[in-house]
């Protein structure tokens, strides 16, 4: 019976150093786990009004993982240090000194054998008297009031009070939500900013609208700030977002329309609100075409003589027939390109496109070459990868005609009366652009076959200085010579017509240019005068009566004009229909004044 007993009151203490040893684990857990809500509620606070980055709320987390598992282990080791067999029967003996040191005795000697006892030097009967008496004094009292129920219950509540606080919180206050996943390392910010489009892509002067909306905490400051990237060492320049300017959003958001004006350098840009900012985003500018170079290399006519002209314009004269090599350099490089050519003429209700002419892309330059053939207008059009395209431009050719070659005599004068004997002395000069093949003065009497008085050819010697180089053909020369009128046996009602010409170099058709008819008007050796009284003269009192000689004037004239319109029409294929009626109206007036002066006379 004594070892059923000694048994019985051996297993009800192992139980109850069991528990206590189990209920002391629990307290030292629930103290590393109210280390821990304390830690992460405290982080969560300082967090709510700072804003800690997410580096900082790791080591911080780190810290306070570590600090718990610190506080978990030394109240752990702390309890089993303290609640070994031993030091729980002192325990019980301390809460119940009726019991006296009867509990340390029976743990210490009640578990062992006889033989164990015998070497500890202890009678068995007396512990075996003992650990009856403890049995009885024990069985009434509640030996388990040592185990620690209120410093876990204390512990479990302080940590139910920090978690259920926090947990409160964050459920009726969505900034500490917010707090309470940063604390966990979320990344759920404070303040959320939505920034559309973002990255932006204008053409250079173009205005672009930014929307920006703003949820959770605004802050009392809210600005975008904007930086150019073309200029070094730019610096970032706010601009405030006024609260009452923008649009409500939500239950606790703020929409602004931010106009970003005739963008005309690459920007990059961001938006701040209290403690929070966007990303950078970054405004591209997409510049025109530029034409940096244009070059115009004119090479004209290999007759003209004249070596390749190089300009650094646009505007472009040259000679007809004359070819035009354009180089337009850009800043950048063109996918596509033409030129769009007008006549220069062109009225604004003439509905014809222009014509395009492609140009040849070499790298960053476009290369064209055309024939000067009339005065037009060209436009160099351009378009980038980017789809940019070259600014609104226009450039002209101006074609300038190989002018006709002049011829003018110097001498005899214009009116010129000599006898039948006399020798007129005739000079011309001639002159041309770029150079004379032929010139003379051509005659005839009585309107009958046409003799030349003078011939040059300049052919021959504008070859032969082709050929050795060492001179440019002729383009002005003096030419004289002396018409012996004696040869002719003129008589005084014989007439003698003259004029000069000249022919230039153009080698498609040489341009021939001859003066007016020029008249020599044969007189008697002798002449015999009469004064004539005018009051005695009939016809007085009628119209002024022109004069013979003034009315062969004028013939001539006609007789001139005459063949200056001819000359026009086979020329330019065109009538000159006005030249004509006013040469018809002349004539009709010569008409009237010389049977007026046939009546007169008669």
């Amino acid at each position: 019976m004594s070892t059923d007993t000694r048994s019985a009151f051996v297993t009800r203490f192992d139980r109850i150093w069991t528990q206590a040893r189990r209920v002391q684990l629990w307290q030292s857990l629930c103290w590393g786990v109210l280390t821990a809500l304390g830690g992460i509620a405290l982080l969560a606070a300082v967090d709510y009004l700072l804003e800690l980055p997410h580096l900082l709320r790791a080591v911080a987390m780190g810290a306070i993982g570590v600090g718990s598992i610190v506080v978990t282990m030394m109240l752990w080791v702390k309890s089993v240090r303290r609640w070994r067999r031993q030091a729980t029967a002192a325990a019980i003996e301390q809460v119940f000194p009726q019991l006296g040191q009867r509990i340390r005795t029976t743990v210490q000697y009640g578990p062992l054998s006889s033989e164990q006892r015998s070497e500890a030097g202890v009678a068995t009967m007396l512990v075996t008297a003992l650990e009856d008496d403890t049995v009885r004094r024990a069985q009434p009292l509640p030996l388990d009031a040592v185990i620690p129920w209120k410093s876990l219950a204390l512990a479990s509540l302080l940590a139910a009070v920090v978690g259920l606080g926090l947990a409160g919180a964050s459920a009726l206050n969505w900034e500490w939500r917010a707090a309470a996943q940063r604390a966990f390392l979320g990344d759920e910010p404070y303040t959320r900013i939505t920034v559309t489009p973002g990255n932006l892509t204008v053409k250079e002067g173009e205005s672009a609208s930014v929307e920006v909306v703003i949820e959770g905490r605004t802050g009392k400051q809210i600005s975008i700030l904007t930086r150019q990237l073309d200029e070094e060492g730019s610096e970032w320049e706010p601009e405030s977002l006024v609260a009452e300017d923008a649009e409500p959003v939500g239950e606790r958001g703020l929409k602004f329309r931010v106009p970003l004006q005739r963008i005309m350098h690459p920007l990059e840009y961001r938006v701040s609100a209290g403690g929070s900012s966007s990303e950078t985003y970054k405004v591209q500018v997409l510049y025109p075409l530029k034409i940096v170079k244009i070059q115009s290399a004119v090479q004209a006519p290999e007759y003209t003589g004249l070596p390749e002209a190089v300009t650094e314009s646009g505007n472009v004269t040259g000679l007809v027939g004359s070819q035009l090599k354009l180089q337009v350099e850009l800043d950048r490089a063109a996918e596509s390109a033409w030129l769009e050519l007008e006549p220069m003429d062109r009225r604004a209700t003439d509905k014809t496109p222009p014509t395009k002419r492609p140009l040849i892309i070499e790298g960053n330059k476009l290369v064209a070459s055309l024939p000067i053939a009339a005065d037009q207008t060209y436009t160099v059009v351009a378009k980038a990868a980017d789809g940019m395209e070259l600014p609104e431009n226009k450039f002209r050719i101006r074609a300038r005609q190989d002018e006709a070659p002049q011829v003018w005599f110097e001498s005899p004068a214009e009116a010129l009366e000599v006898t039948t004997l006399a020798e007129v002395l005739m000079r011309i000069r001639v002159s041309d652009d770029f150079g004379l093949t032929k010139a003379g003065i051509m005659f005839e009497v009585n309107n009958e076959e046409e003799y030349p008085l003078l011939a040059q050819d300049f052919l021959e010697a504008a070859e032969e200085l082709k050929t050795t180089g060492k001179l440019s053909p002729q383009t002005r020369s003096s030419l004289e010579k002396v018409l012996p009128l004696e040869h002719f046996e003129l008589a005084q009602t014989d007439s003698v017509m003259y004029y000069a010409f000249a022919e230039d170099n153009r080698p498609e058709m040489a341009q021939r240019t001859q003066t007016d008819l020029r008249f020599i008007d044969i007189r008697p050796f002798k002449r015999t005068y009469r004064i004539v009284d005018a009051d005695g003269m009939p016809g007085n009192q009628g119209p002024q009566l022109k004069t013979l000689e003034e009315l062969i004037a004028r013939q001539r004239y006609a007789l001139n004009r005459t063949i200056q319109i001819a000359r026009r029409f086979q020329f330019t294929q065109q009538a000159d229909l006005a030249g004509v009626d006013s040469l018809i109206k002349f004539e009709a007036e010569l008409a009237k004044s010389t049977r007026e002066l046939a009546e007169g006379l008669q």
